[in-house]
């Protein structure tokens, strides 16, 4: 296991491996917590900057999230807490173009 995948293997989102019903009676019973949109995290692992902003970078696409920095209103909600936001806002530099 590399280091990314133990940073975030307590995370679920539906679909791995559990069905979005699935995740929701875990969080019913204690088991999980939402902490942003679809994604759910095991209840013993506390709230922190960290997770917030892994939480985030979950919702992203595999091939964005290596290059994606949150910013604006999300980077508040990870560092901050508070409400959570309504769409990720992330800065990635421009697709590389191959020369021509």
């Amino acid at each position: 296991m590399d280091a990314a995948q133990s940073r975030t293997d307590h995370f679920y989102r539906p679909g791995s491996p559990f069905t979005s019903a699935e995740l929701q009676t875990l969080a019913s019973e204690g088991a999980l917590r939402p902490v942003l949109a679809d994604v759910f995290v095991r209840a013993a692992v506390r709230g922190s900057r960290s997770v917030r902003a892994q939480a985030a970078h979950a919702l992203l696409g595999p091939k964005i999230r290596p290059r994606a920095t949150l910013c604006g209103e999300t980077a508040a909600w990870a560092h901050l807490s508070g409400s959570a936001p309504q769409r990720i806002n992330i800065i990635a530099p421009a697709p590389r173009r191959g020369r021509t």
